[in-house]
């Protein structure tokens, strides 16, 4: 079975009342963790923090890792455990929310958004004053 259940419920063993079912109970534990986590973190500074200001690269950039990685070794429970799943994932978050790999995310997502809303002349026109 995968760690998230992202297989279908018929490849994991589980029939879909079952997978309901473990998928409910991850969403009620999730829920409680997630906020006790929230409650023991200082308001500011430290490390967690300089983590969640560049949360969205994390999040745009981590499946790239994970494609990466699963085509090289099948990153599975059974074969690996949670200890070494952890291990990568934190690697990874670490890697990922560091200030070089978010600022050049940055640039590039600005680059990005500029190149797709510029304003473009009609074909066969330039903008005035533009040479031809």
């Amino acid at each position: 079975m995968s760690l998230w259940l992202a297989l279908p419920y018929a490849e994991t063993g589980l029939t879909p009342f079952q997978g309901l079912l473990a998928r409910a109970v991850q969403l009620l534990v999730a829920f409680p963790l997630g906020a006790a986590v929230l409650a023991v973190l200082p308001e500011r500074g430290g490390f967690v923090a300089s983590v969640g200001r560049h949360t969205v690269t994390v999040l745009a950039l981590h499946g790239f890792v994970v494609a990466y990685l699963n085509r090289c070794v099948t990153l599975d429970i059974r074969t690996y455990g949670i200890p070494v799943l952890v291990a990568v994932t934190l690697v990874t978050v670490f890697v990922l929310s560091r200030a070089p790999v978010a600022h050049a995310h940055n640039r590039l997502m600005a680059w990005l958004a500029q190149a797709v809303t510029r304003p473009r002349a009609p074909h066969g026109h330039t903008p005035a004053g533009t040479p031809r």
